[in-house]
């Protein structure tokens, strides 16, 4: 890997201030390998096709808008004006002449002459953001324990196949000496060990069987569509090498984790300031017309009124003073949270290190070696110089040496995806 550690996606990062010094924003772009595979479901099912089937199910961009849409139904409630107030007041009383009655009608309004409204919506916008960012972050989340449930799946499987391998391997050498045998040319005893070792080796198959479909099934509910038993799964198992170090921290502080609660923060201070004007109160004013009618006499007049709260006693306060702390609050978690993340990462990325370097060194040189061990046997078996048991010493060894470096290679695997999954990427190449 050079360049981007993504595969068929492309990760954009978008600056704003006023609110926030960075967010993060990750975009996954299909690049229709998923659809190409449903067109074709027999075909080897990839990674990337598996994320992508995955983050594609419509429960989970319906809980994704869901959150979304209840976020932004606070900038609608921030952004809607106070109803207007209508009141109708009549009197009656006794006048020399008779009865007299007054009626009146009158329409009011509030008004925000401070300002605080645009800042409750500044609040509640950038409480939009945090929301999306943070859904980015349960996508990273989804993508991570797919990206997972796929390489032990796929480790389930090369390991089916090399344990696969050494069954039919066993079962020629079974034939070959149970023909020897007959004709008086191996030892009963040489056919009896084959067919207990058969015996073993099909066992070990069973049960490297039961595991594969167990991880099959639950990759298969991940990407909600079924995986037929004879659908392969394509890929390197082994990761490739890793990015530099800084370049990777650098990333982090980008993360949709960390710029989330940047928002966070940013709200709690326009709710501060908000608070903070409640110094100055909002104003009514009202409009409406008043009927007199007594005895003899009628008039109809306009009317006018004004309302200023008196801002004596709650000037905002307890509110200002626990958006303030909230504020700080949200920033000191920020701070303890990106320490902790590129920690993580510091430790994550010389294991992964280190990981993928012994995979390649076991790959290089002791699985070599192994396989030269078993020529070496079935060569002296078969010109009478070498004994069964060392034959199935070989055989053992080389399957244990296949089987230490599939897993040297998941676990190389498992480091790396924890590793993308703390710098924000879904997949790497």
């Amino acid at each position: 890997m050079h360049g981007s550690y993504l595969h068929g996606y492309s990760i954009h990062i978008s600056f704003r201030s006023a609110w926030c010094n960075s967010i993060f924003l990750l975009t996954l772009v299909t690049s229709g390998a998923a659809h190409s595979q449903e067109s074709h479901p027999d075909s080897m099912l990839t990674e990337q096709a598996a994320i992508e089937y995955a983050l594609a199910q419509p429960a989970l961009g319906e809980a994704f808008n869901a959150r979304i849409l209840a976020a932004e139904s606070d900038v609608i409630a921030s952004t809607t004006r106070p109803n207007p107030v209508v009141s109708i007041a009549h009197d009656s009383a006794d006048v020399p002449d008779g009865n007299g009655n007054e009626t009146s009608v009158m329409l009011s309004q509030t008004f925000d002459i401070s300002g605080k409204r645009a800042l409750r919506k500044d609040a509640a916008e950038t409480r939009v953001t945090s929301t999306r960012l943070d859904n980015q972050s349960r996508q990273i989340a989804t993508v991570k324990e797919v990206r997972r449930t796929f390489a032990e799946a796929l480790f389930r499987q090369q390991l089916r196949e090399a344990n696969g391998e050494w069954l039919k391997r066993i079962e020629s050498a079974l034939a070959v000496v149970g023909h020897l045998s007959s004709a008086g040319e191996a030892s009963g005893y040489d056919r009896r060990r084959l067919e207990r070792e058969v015996q073993s080796a099909r066992a070990r198959v069973r049960i490297v069987d039961a595991e594969t479909s167990r991880t099959r099934e639950m990759l298969a509910g991940l990407i909600a569509r079924p995986i037929s038993t004879d659908r392969q799964l394509g890929g390197e198992l082994l990761p490739d090498a890793l990015p530099p170090l800084e370049t990777l921290l650098a990333v982090t502080e980008r993360h949709p984790d960390i710029a989330s609660l940047e928002a966070q923060a940013a709200a709690f201070e326009r709710d501060r300031q908000a608070a903070e004007r409640l110094k100055t109160p909002e104003i009514t004013v009202g409009i409406g017309t008043k009927h007199v009618r007594e005895p003899g006499f009628s008039d109809t007049s306009l009317m006018l009124a004004l309302s200023v709260p008196i801002p004596m006693s709650d000037r905002g306060q307890a509110q200002e003073q626990q958006a303030r702390a909230q504020t700080a609050a949200v920033q000191a978690e920020r701070a303890l949270r990106l320490a902790r993340l590129q920690a993580e990462l510091r430790g994550l990325w010389s294991e992964a290190s280190q990981l993928r370097q012994n995979a390649l060194s076991f790959r290089e040189e002791p699985l070599t070696s192994s396989q030269e061990l078993s020529r070496i046997a079935e060569a002296s078996y078969r010109g009478g110089e070498g004994s069964l048991l060392e034959l199935l010493d070989a055989y053992r060894a080389e399957l244990e040496a296949h089987t230490m470096k599939l897993d040297l290679a998941l676990r190389a695997r498992m480091s790396r995806i924890e590793l993308d999954a703390l710098t924000g990427a879904t997949q790497h190449e």
